[in-house]
């Protein structure tokens, strides 16, 4: 049996990295530079890695299914977002491209929920930590040893990729990254100096990466916290230290970025287009309202020149692989309704991630509502929402759960106290 456990939390780490999209792509396509968002090369490798991946993570389902089922109890979040994108197959502009991409996404999802019902949120941070932990070591080496590889040319020529195909790649993920070792740091003595090294190391590649979006992002995280910490204050001014501390967090670094919004732009490496996003917001817009409601189907709207974003390329000569906004791309392929749907579940789950935060001040307590916030400010910039064989999609599932099992597990003990003094159960 504790061989099986070792097996299975290998085999976790192995996805949680796999996931990341690092290494593979970037050397199959043998370092390519990037001029715009597409880069081909053959991936059967990379599908046939994901396909066997899926096949592990339903045996795992399999092996702990009544534990699996239990904690879907109060999992009302990536189920309903999940049966939508499934029934988009009825409506979809490429009902193929769909059906292929819908098991894609059952099988990310999957994972995220496994490990979610599988591991408490201080063994997700560990299980991050050891995957993390390789990424970084990784992009060192490749910086250093492979710069061909490590370090960009071309369009964004000089900027740190690490073990990924695109800077923007190595930034975002050295946010959860900086996320993950900075709340182990904290929470933990043992090891708290490699901890801490590990913190200033992901900081150092996301800046060196030069991803405006990172770094914006890892700054609100950063800022939030503190925040998040007055939530677990209690007495009667506790509501208003928090909204005072929102208003301070929220109002100075918007009052600063409309002072000088050419310097704030500058500062962090983009332009007024915010390299050319919002000209591609503009037509996408203009496309999704010609299917508002329902969309285009799940993944059925960018196709290249065959699909609906062709518009994209015929009006502006853009050839862009997604919305660069989590939201206009989730209304592209399954409309308002679609938008409502996850809004709706994003907006439980912080509900949810305070309230976990007020009845826990643990270190990792922090992590739902922080990441949480991670996911909201990257899907400004770039597409992560329902999106297959990307972890940031399956961290999400993850939360979710562990945050559904905490409601339900206290549910259950009010009822064991109310019906009886003896039977009570542990929450996570």
């Amino acid at each position: 049996m504790r061989i099986f456990q070792r097996l299975e939390y290998g085999f976790t780490v192995f996805a949680l990295f796999l996931y990341t999209s690092s290494i593979l792509a970037l050397v199959l396509s043998r370092g390519a530079v990037t001029q715009g968002e597409t880069v081909n090369f053959n991936s059967s490798l990379i599908l046939l890695i994901f396909s066997l991946t899926y096949l592990v993570i339903g045996i795992l389902v399999i092996c702990r299914w009544k534990k699996f089922l239990r904690s879907l109890r109060g999992e009302f979040v990536i189920l309903p977002i999940l049966a939508f994108a499934g029934l988009s197959y009825f409506w979809s502009d490429a009902p193929d491209v769909t059906l292929r991409r819908l098991v894609a996404i059952t099988g990310t999802s999957l994972f995220g929920l496994y490990l979610g019902s599988r591991y408490s949120i201080r063994q997700q941070l560990h299980l991050l930590a050891c995957s993390f932990g390789l990424i970084v070591l990784i992009s060192l080496a490749f910086v250093i040893a492979l710069p061909s590889y490590g370090i960009s040319s071309g369009l964004h020529e000089g900027a740190w990729r690490g073990v990924f195909i695109h800077k923007n790649g190595l930034g975002i993920s050295m946010v959860t990254s900086a996320t993950v070792f900075g709340l182990l740091a904290v929470g933990e003595k043992e090891r708290r100096w490699l901890y801490w090294m590990a913190f200033f190391t992901s900081v150092a590649l996301m800046l060196m990466a030069q991803s405006g979006t990172a770094i914006v992002t890892l700054s609100v995280v950063l800022l939030a916290l503190p925040v998040y910490r007055i939530f677990t204050l209690k007495g009667s001014l506790k509501i208003t230290w928090s909204l005072l501390a929102m208003l301070t967090v929220l109002t100075i670094p918007i009052g600063l970025v409309w002072a000088n919004p050419e310097q704030f732009l500058a500062l962090i490496g983009e332009d007024a287009t915010l390299t050319g996003r919002t000209t591609i917001w503009a037509i996408v817009i203009d496309t999704i309202s010609q299917r508002p409601i329902l969309g285009y189907g799940y993944e059925a709207f960018w196709r290249g020149l065959s699909g609906p974003s062709a518009v994209l390329y015929y009006v502006d000569q853009i050839t862009a692989a997604h919305s660069h906004n989590g939201i206009l791309e989730l209304w592209t392929g399954l409309g308002f309704a679609g938008v409502v749907i996850f809004v709706s579940g994003l907006w439980l789950n912080f509900l949810r991630a305070i309230t976990y935060l007020h009845s826990d001040t643990s270190a990792e307590s922090y992590w739902p509502a922080a990441y949480l916030t991670t996911m909201v400010l990257v899907n400004i910039a770039e597409s992560n929402i329902l999106q297959y064989n990307e972890l940031k999609w399956v961290l999400y599932a993850a939360v979710s759960i562990s945050l559904a099992k905490w409601i339900t597990a206290r549910k259950d003990m009010a009822r064991g106290h109310i019906t009886d003094a003896g039977s009570t159960v542990n929450p996570i």
